[in-house]
C-alpha cells in the first residue's frame, strides 16, 4: 500500500511539474513575442491559426493535459539534469523533453506534408515549450522532479519550489497577462539582438544555472514577501527573455 501511495505522489509530481509559468505567465510571453515578430512571421501566423494569437495559443499545452490521448507529450514540456550538468553531457530521457520537443515541432511546421491541423498544434506547442524552457524549474533537477519534491511553505501554506516559480509568485502579483506583459518592461534593442541570437542550449542553460541558485536558496522553506521581493525580477526578465526569444525563433521559422 505504501509503495502505491508512493507512486501515485510521484505521478501527480510529474504531471504538476507540466505546467509552467501558469496560464497568466504563458500569456504574457506570448503578448510580448507579438510585438517583436517580423510582418512576415505574423502575415504566416494569421494564416495558419487565424484569430488565434499567441497569447491565446501559450496555454493550449497544459490544457490538453485533460485528454489521455496527449499522455506521452508530458515530457514535452521540460528538461531535468543533475546540477553540475550542462544538457548536452546530461542523460536524456528516452521518451523525450522539450529540446527534443522543439525540434520535433519545428519539423512538422515546416513540413510542407504535415495536414494543417498538425501544424496548428505544433505551433502551440513551440509557443509553449519556449515559455517553458525560461521558467527556470522547468530545467531542474530530475532526482527531485524539477523541484515537485521540495516541499516549502508559501505564506504559510504548503506548496512546492516547482510552483511557487510555476503560479505562486504571478498568482501574489494578481496582474492580469497584458498587465504583466507591460510590467516585466521593454527589451532595448541591443538586448533584443543577444537574446535572439542565443541558440536554444543557450537558453536551457541560463535557466538550469538560475534553477541552481534556486535550489541553493531555499532557506528554511518559508517563503513570503521577501522571496517575492528577492525573486520577482528575476521572474519578470526570464518572462520578457521568454517573449523576445520566441518571437526571434518564430521569425527564423517562417523567414
Amino acid at each position: 500500500m505504501k509503495k502505491l501511495n508512493l507512486v501515485v505522489l510521484m505521478m501527480v509530481a510529474l504531471v504538476g511539474q507540466s505546467f509552467g509559468w501558469g496560464a497568466n505567465g504563458h500569456r504574457a510571453v506570448g503578448e510580448i513575442a507579438e510585438q517583436h515578430l517580423s510582418s512576415k512571421a505574423r502575415k504566416a501566423i494569421l494564416t495558419l491559426m487565424g484569430d488565434e494569437n499567441l497569447a491565446m495559443a501559450s496555454t493550449w499545452a497544459d490544457e490538453v493535459k485533460s485528454d489521455h490521448a496527449y499522455d506521452s507529450c508530458n515530457v514535452y514540456h521540460y528538461v531535468n539534469m543533475k546540477g553540475d550538468e550542462t544538457y548536452e553531457r546530461s542523460t536524456k530521457n528516452p521518451e523525450g523533453d522539450a529540446v527534443m520537443a522543439l525540434e520535433l515541432m519545428s519539423s512538422i511546421l515546416k513540413d510542407p506534408n504535415a495536414t494543417v491541423e498538425k501544424k496548428r498544434e505544433a505551433f502551440r506547442y513551440i509557443v509553449h515549450i519556449v515559455g517553458d524552457l525560461h521558467q527556470p524549474m522547468h530545467v531542474g533537477h530530475a532526482e527531485d522532479l524539477g523541484g515537485n519534491m521540495v516541499k516549502v511553505k508559501w505564506f504559510r501554506k504548503d506548496s512546492n519550489l516547482h510552483r511557487v516559480w510555476d503560479s505562486d509568485i504571478i498568482n501574489y502579483l494578481d496582474l492580469s497577462y497584458t498587465e504583466l506583459a507591460r510590467h516585466v518592461g521593454i527589451a532595448k534593442e541591443a538586448e533584443v539582438k543577444e537574446w535572439q541570437s542565443a541558440k536554444v542550449l543557450d537558453w536551457v542553460e541560463e535557466s538550469h544555472l538560475i534553477a541552481n541558485e534556486l535550489y541553493d536558496n531555499v532557506g528554511d522553506g518559508n517563503f513570503g514577501y521577501r522571496y517575492v521581493y528577492d525573486y520577482k525580477d528575476v521572474m519578470y526578465h526570464q518572462i520578457l527573455k521568454g517573449g523576445v526569444r520566441l518571437a526571434g525563433y518564430l521569425n527564423e521559422l517562417f523567414g
